[in-house]
């Protein structure tokens, strides 16, 4: 029981880290990429980054929901 939490929690933070990387990569470039990750890192707390995982874990949560219904089903996605 504790794993499906604890899965849901690591996915959170790894979807954090796509949309920095997506920010970076398609917002502002190479060119001041410093410049953002250290303004990001001095403006996020700890805090915040075990509230912003919070707010995204309940989303896991219903992707792993869908999952389990299309191999319940036997739905095969080719992507």
């Amino acid at each position: 029981m504790w794993f499906r939490y604890l899965r849901a929690w690591i996915c959170a933070i790894v979807i954090m880290l796509m949309i920095t990387a997506n920010l970076i990569g398609f917002g502002i470039g190479n060119t001041e990429l410093v410049d953002a990750l250290l303004s990001i890192l001095k403006e996020t707390t700890f805090l915040r980054f075990i509230q912003m995982s919070i707010f995204y874990a309940p989303f896991t949560f219903c992707m792993f929901f869908i999952r389990d219904i299309e191999k319940k089903n036997n739905i095969k996605n080719n992507f």
